[in-house]
């Protein structure tokens, strides 16, 4: 409890890009619900506080990526509002607390990091290039807490290169969705002839039930 973590809250309706909120951990509830976390079965839930609501939260809903400037700055107006902006004394031994456990958090050594780096120069879809950066700018940020200055280069020099990898995943998807529009356009082309010639046949047929044309009375 005390600590805050980064929660998922959804897709932007406007952007179309994940959503998240920082919330204080106030507790654990078990059982909370059975699911799974990280394809492994799960039953507790985190208890966070945003403002004046709390809500319990499954640990699937939690990110590891840093959090934004916007989203501390959201949360900071809605604890001040509220009056629940902790103090530096009462975070300092939740901090204490925070390093004393670092030994059990996973440690990110030079096979973890190559393997990331290897799964960057396959990657075929934005999106899985954009999940690997995430977990790369963790990394780093783990490195540089941690003192680890060549790990922390090697990963500031991947993470520099992905403007090289966006560019190929778009290169690669390029042709892919030049045939997507060809194939979209054709078939537009033969529904559009097809309700064209069916309207045709419609007037035609109007036309023979109507019988003879009759002189003009005029």
């Amino acid at each position: 409890a005390g600590m805050f973590v980064r929660l998922s809250i959804g897709i932007n309706s406007h952007s179309q890009q994940q959503r998240y909120r920082l919330a204080e951990i106030i507790g654990v509830k078990d059982p909370y619900k059975n699911y799974k976390a990280d394809g492994k079965p799960c039953t507790k839930g985190l208890e966070l506080r945003f403002g004046k609501s709390t809500h319990v939260f499954g640990i699937d809903r939690i990110s590891n990526s840093p959090i934004t400037e916007d989203e501390f700055e959201e949360w900071y107006a809605s604890a001040k509002e509220c009056d629940i902006v902790p103090t530096a004394e009462q975070l300092e031994p939740i901090a204490e607390r925070a390093k004393s456990d670092r030994p059990n958090q996973f440690y990110y050594s030079h096979s973890v990091i190559n393997d990331m780096v290897e799964r960057n120069r396959k990657a075929k879809r934005p999106a899985v290039l954009a999940r690997n950066k995430m977990e790369l700018q963790v990394a780093l940020q783990d490195c540089k807490d941690r003192g680890e200055d060549e790990k922390v280069k090697e990963i500031e020099e991947e993470l520099a290169r992905y403007p090289e990898y966006e560019k190929q995943v778009r290169e690669a998807k390029a042709p892919s969705m030049k045939y997507h529009i060809a194939h979209l356009n054709q078939r537009n082309k033969n529904e559009n002839f097809a309700t064209a010639a069916a309207y045709g046949r419609a007037i035609i047929q109007h036309q023979d039930s109507a019988g003879p044309e009759k002189p003009d009375p005029f």
